[in-house]
């Protein structure tokens, strides 16, 4: 079963993930690319209807269907 604390759980995870990417990969890639990869991950992951939506009902006490995690995630 999909909970709220495993989707904050690997939210972090992949922001952890990612963070650790570019900071090892920081002197060998280009800021062109890192400035793809940081709008992709605000498109994607931080959008009004995306996991800030997720979160804010989590927030909120309201039960999150499992189809609107999977969409969302």
């Amino acid at each position: 079963m999909i909970t709220p604390d495993l989707v904050i759980k690997g939210g972090l995870e992949l922001v952890g993930g990612v963070l650790k990417i570019a900071k090892e990969r920081k002197a060998k890639q280009p800021l062109r690319e890192r400035e793809q990869l940081c709008r992709a991950l605000r498109s994607i992951y931080f959008t009004p209807k995306g996991v800030l939506d997720l979160m804010q009902d989590i927030i909120d006490g309201k039960k999150v269907k499992p189809e609107k995690i999977r969409s969302v995630l």
